[in-house]
């Protein structure tokens, strides 16, 4: 997937998250959408990225992000 298109997804779940009043689901899809985003743009070691896939993993399980799909 493209960094245009990740960056698009990020904006989208952002947008999701406000019409849904943060609503706790909305706002963990954005957190996963932005793991990816930052994993594409910063890299896997870079401390934001590496927070983001903290989080998510907190609420989704260990093995959620595994599965992200083409780059």
């Amino acid at each position: 997937m493209s960094i245009e298109q990740r960056i698009n997804n990020l904006i989208a779940a952002g947008w999701y998250v406000l019409d849904s009043d943060f609503d706790p689901a909305a706002l963990q899809h954005w957190r996963v959408q932005a793991f990816h985003c930052c994993d594409d743009v910063l890299g896997s070691d870079h401390v934001t990225t590496k927070n983001l896939k903290i989080r998510s993993h907190l609420v989704l399980g260990l093995n959620s992000l595994n599965s992200r799909g083409p780059r």
